[in-house]
């Protein structure tokens, strides 16, 4: 079998692997989506929100309003809703327009 022919072999195989020539789109299965229904998980920013409201819920019951003492509580948070910490601060610098620590000392005056 020479090289090319075992080159065209292959190709074929790889294609008729392929589940009616679609490609796979996360969140709205295989192919096109004439039907407009999305599918995906349903929530958009909702599960960044929810861990935003947390961590402005939590921050004026601690103890102690110091950087680390912000910053570990934002570290559990960050980490109990599956995202990074400084995603959260960038979240919720958006959502109040302030850091965390700037937030809660105006809140506290």
């Amino acid at each position: 079998m020479r090289a090319t022919e075992f080159i065209t072999e292959r190709k074929k195989k790889r294609k008729s692997n392929r589940a009616y020539g679609g490609y796979f789109y996360p969140g709205f299965g295989y192919g096109d989506n004439s039907s407009g229904e999305g599918g995906g998980d349903g929530g958009g920013e909702s599960m960044y929100e929810s861990a935003v409201d947390e961590l402005a819920k939590r921050l004026p019951s601690l103890d102690k309003h110091d950087y680390n003492t912000i910053d570990d509580l934002m570290r559990k948070v960050a980490r109990k809703h599956k995202i990074t910490d400084k995603a959260l601060k960038d979240l919720f610098t958006k959502k109040f327009n302030d850091t965390p620590d700037r937030w809660i000392n105006g809140k506290l005056d």
